[in-house]
C-alpha cells in the first residue's frame, strides 16, 4: 500500500518503479511471484515457481521502459530487481525486450514456459525507435541464495545474485558452490548488500555487510 500511495506502483499490484532524479536511475521492481488468476484468486502454479503474467509484462514494456516524459531521457538508465533471475528464471521475453530497449529498436514475438501441466505464454510487440538507444545497468535477484553473476542474453549486462540473509547462503570457491559459515550473535550472521552505481566509470559495486566480500 505504501508503494501505491507514494506513486511507485499501481493499486493492487506488487510491481512498479522508483525514479532517482539526481542520479537519473530508474529502479524497476518486478513481481516474479505473479502466479494468481486475476478473476478467481487461485494460484496457477506452485508458489515455489516464478512467473510474470501478461498484464505485468505489458506494463514493463510500455510504462517501465518509457521515458517520454523526461526532457533528458538519453541520460537515464534502468536497474531491474526481482526475487528471481531475469536471465534464466523469468521469461526470455524480458531479455528480448531489454535488448530492443538498449538498441532503440523494435521487437516482437512470444515466449512460452511450462510449469508441470500449466503452459504460460508471454507476447510482446515493442518499438523503442523514437526513444533511441538507452542504458540498462543490471538485474539484481536473490532466488538462488548465492553470490554469483551471469550475463543476460546479448546485452553485455549482468544478472547479479545476492546470497540470502535469513536462510542458507552460498558462494563459489574455485567453481564449487560452498555454504557460508555464519556465527549467530555476530556481524557475520548477516548477508546484506548495498548496491552502488558509478555511472561515469560504468562500475557496479556490491558492498557487503556481514559474511562474504565486497564485489565489483
Amino acid at each position: 500500500q505504501s508503494r501505491t500511495q507514494k506513486g511507485f506502483a499501481k493499486s493492487g499490484v506488487n510491481y512498479g518503479f522508483i525514479d532517482f532524479e539526481q542520479s537519473k536511475i530508474r529502479v524497476v521492481f518486478i513481481d516474479s511471484g505473479d502466479i494468481y488468476d486475476a478473476s478467481t484468486g487461485e494460484a496457477l502454479i506452485s508458489g515455489y515457481d516464478v512467473m510474470v503474467q501478461q498484464a505485468q509484462f505489458d506494463w514493463f514494456c510500455e510504462d517501465a521502459l518509457n521515458f517520454s516524459d523526461k526532457s533528458d531521457a538519453s541520460e537515464w538508465a534502468v536497474i531491474t530487481i526481482s526475487h528471481a533471475q531475469l536471465s534464466t528464471q523469468l521469461s526470455s521475453a524480458f531479455v528480448a525486450v531489454i535488448e530492443a530497449y538498449m538498441n532503440g529498436t523494435a521487437a516482437s514475438g512470444t515466449a512460452t514456459s511450462t510449469y508441470g501441466s500449466y503452459t504460460h505464454t508471454l507476447t510482446y510487440d515493442v518499438g523503442y525507435t523514437s526513444q533511441g538507444a538507452m542504458e540498462y545497468i543490471c538485474h539484481v535477484n536473490g532466488h538462488n541464495h548465492e553470490d554469483s553473476a551471469a550475463l543476460i542474453g546479448n546485452t553485455g549486462r549482468y544478472d547479479i545474485d545476492i546470497a540470502c540473509d535469513n536462510a542458507k547462503a552460498y558462494y563459489y570457491d574455485n567453481g564449487t558452490r560452498t555454504q557460508y559459515q555464519r556465527t549467530a550473535g555476530t556481524i557475520e550472521e548477516h548477508v546484506i548488500d548495498s548496491l552502488c552505481i558509478d555511472k561515469a566509470n560504468r562500475k557496479i559495486y556490491m558492498k557487503r555487510l556481514g559474511v562474504g566480500s565486497d564485489r565489483e
